[in-house]
């Protein structure tokens, strides 16, 4: 179960996309 690192993954992704 592998959620935390995705979810993590895919937040820091968006911010940094958003950004």
């Amino acid at each position: 179960m592998e959620t935390c690192e995705h979810v993590t993954r895919i937040l820091k992704y968006n911010h940094g996309r958003r950004s």
